[in-house]
């Protein structure tokens, strides 16, 4: 269960952030604003209360919420790069000191992944 609650989180965040950077960037003065990133996170805050209730109801183990941090982590930065950026699978950015990691950014992500699969499967 929180493997979907993960992954549908981040896809709604990464579009929040599609459809607001494409409101800022084409925010003017006498233009009607594209606030379809609001519906978004609203939808965020229905997936993150419901999965509060959900979690109560079907508790995970530490190395489920540890596998599904690395997925989320994965899922953001792909999905960042194809959906939100449009740019190829593995794409560098500059917006922030993760990003200026270079390649070293995905060996950890996947480093993360294979330490947390190794986790899950071992203890």
């Amino acid at each position: 269960m929180i493997y979907a609650l993960t992954i549908a989180f981040t896809f709604c965040f990464v579009m929040y952030q599609k459809y607001q950077q494409a409101d800022l960037i084409t925010f003017h003065k006498y233009q009607l604003r594209n606030t379809g990133w609001k519906s978004w996170a609203n939808l965020m805050k229905v997936i993150l209360v419901g999965g509060c209730y959900l979690m109560q109801l079907l508790p995970s183990t530490w190395e489920d919420y540890l596998l599904s941090a690395s997925i989320g982590a994965l899922a953001f930065e792909f999905g960042m790069n194809k959906i939100a950026l449009k740019q190829g699978w593995f794409f560098n950015g500059a917006s922030s000191k993760f990003d200026k990691l270079g390649k070293w950014k995905w060996i950890a992500l996947f480093a993360f992944l294979i330490i947390s699969i190794t986790v899950k499967i071992f203890l």
